[in-house]
């Protein structure tokens, strides 16, 4: 149905598109990638972030490295495969890094199986004794300041509708990224540049990701970050998204009018 109504199927990312042509016989003419974005003016490194005040507070020592995961507690986002993965680094690596889980479960339709998800996350995270290097930090006002004053953002999703905001604010705001790929590679993302895309639910490779941007000089790590601003500002700035939409739809309209 959709392939025969349709005068235009707007679609968040190229894996998107592909979806939208090859599974629900759009042609390709009739689409248009209009990627997702954000506001970068907001999600852009806060020099003033009090980075002592906040490892501090989150009970974060110092020297360590402070890597965040963004997202309610849900399979979809799999936070457990980040445990997974942990289990996978070496300890010398394993002892530099704190994860911070930011988010928590939702209180929809799905109430028992994502309290029953945090549940067993907690807990296999105290089955491995790994308290100390996963903070469960709750949802959270001041994003952007936790975002300034990491070391790199990690998403282990199993899957997203397009791509995260949340990977791209961390991008944003200046972070390395460490991501799976079941909805795509970010357009313009280059390993090893901007930081690591990984098979959706790998935890050897996750790992793989996590130590190799965890071991690197620390002004290489910044480095990545920085190139990963610039992508996020040429690609993803959601002002310009809303020009490119509003302009298709009238094209759209005045073409099939």
């Amino acid at each position: 149905m959709l392939s025969h109504r349709s005068h235009l199927v707007v679609c968040v990312s190229e894996a998107t598109q592909r979806e939208v042509v090859d599974e629900l016989g759009v042609a390709p003419d009739k689409t248009r990638v209009i990627l997702n974005g954000i506001d970068i003016e907001r999600y852009t490194r806060n020099e003033l972030a009090d980075r002592d005040h906040l490892f501090a507070e989150l009970r974060v020592a110092p020297e360590q490295l402070l890597f965040l995961t963004v997202g309610r507690l849900d399979p979809q986002k799999g936070q457990d495969l980040l445990v997974d993965a942990l289990n996978l680094l070496p300890t010398s690596v394993r002892d530099r890094i704190t994860f911070a889980f930011v988010g928590e479960a939702t209180h929809g339709s799905n109430v028992k199986h994502v309290h029953k998800y945090e549940r067993d996350l907690r807990n296999s995270v105290a089955r491995h004794g790994y308290q100390q290097r996963v903070k469960f930090v709750g949802r959270r006002d001041d994003i952007v300041d936790l975002l300034s004053v990491a070391d790199a953002f990690v998403q282990p999703s199993r899957w997203e509708g397009g791509h995260s905001l949340a990977l791209m604010e961390a991008m944003g705001c200046g972070l390395p990224v460490i991501a799976t790929e079941r909805d795509g590679r970010p357009e313009g993302f280059v390993d090893s540049t901007h930081g690591y895309v990984v098979p959706t639910a790998d935890a050897a490779q996750l790992a793989r990701a996590i130590e190799a941007v965890a071991t690197i000089e620390p002004g290489e790590r910044s480095a990545m970050g920085l190139r990963c601003a610039e992508l996020a500002s040429n690609q993803y700035d959601g002002a310009r998204g809303a020009k490119e939409f509003v302009d298709a739809v009238e094209t759209a309209i005045k073409e099939n009018s």
